[in-house]
């Protein structure tokens, strides 16, 4: 699978735009179109267990970076071209209806990225992220369930952004209505 990815009209401004006093945002008007490539396989059990592969390269990938100026009191943020960022995925997903009363929607998510900037003396590996996802509904009556979903997200890096792990739980209840034509 290929496509091309153009810069944005923003992505491409040359004029200034202020944040505050000392940061701005200015686009490049050299940046060059990505060139992406990717390809996957997924291996499917029973119609409810999925494990996915993907690879995907993209050749000149947009990247932001701070630049400060020669006085060093303010700083000019803009999109530059990347030489690549490589993605390697693994996805297991697991789908199944388990008791007349309790439904799960479970996924796992390794992700490898690593990128090399126009610059040869800057690459960056960066870091295998862990990611955890399940949905579960509970049938406390016909009408009434109990929902729970539950996010990890593990630490991560995308180009130069790193993100600390964290994690989400969430819960309720959904009543449906009108002989399941409507929800609350």
């Amino acid at each position: 699978d290929k496509k091309t990815n153009r810069p944005t009209y923003e992505n491409m401004n040359p004029l200034l735009r202020i944040i505050n006093a000392n940061n701005f945002v200015q686009g490049n008007p050299n940046l060059r179109p990505v060139s992406s490539y990717n390809g996957s396989a997924t291996l499917a059990y029973r119609n409810a267990l999925f494990v996915t592969a993907n690879y995907g390269i993209d050749f000149r990938d947009f990247t932001y970076f701070a630049f400060q100026n020669q006085g060093g009191d303010s700083t000019v943020t803009r999109p530059v071209n990347n030489r690549y960022t490589q993605t390697v995925n693994l996805i297991t997903a697991y789908n199944r209806q388990i008791k007349p009363w309790w439904y799960t929607s479970t996924n796992i998510n390794l992700r490898k990225s690593s990128y090399q900037l126009a610059d040869d003396h800057v690459k960056m590996k960066g870091i295998t992220t862990f990611n955890f996802d399940t949905y579960n509904s509970f049938s406390l009556t016909k009408q009434l369930s109990w929902l729970i979903l539950f996010r990890y997200r593990g630490k991560s890096q995308e180009r130069n952004i790193k993100t600390e792990a964290y994690f989400t739980l969430t819960s309720g209840l959904r009543q449906t209505l009108f002989k399941k034509r409507a929800t609350l």
